[in-house]
């Protein structure tokens, strides 16, 4: 599922709106992996 959202996330053209959707993205990706004891 992630894969899928990141794939279309990458594949989006470019404007305002999908810079925050891409921050948004990647910060809770962030705070998923710091949350998970397999990745520390």
């Amino acid at each position: 599922m992630i894969k899928v959202i990141a794939t279309l996330l990458r594949n989006s053209p470019d404007n305002i709106y999908l810079y925050d959707i891409k921050s948004r993205f990647l910060d809770d990706m962030i705070l998923l992996s710091s949350a998970s004891r397999e990745n520390r």
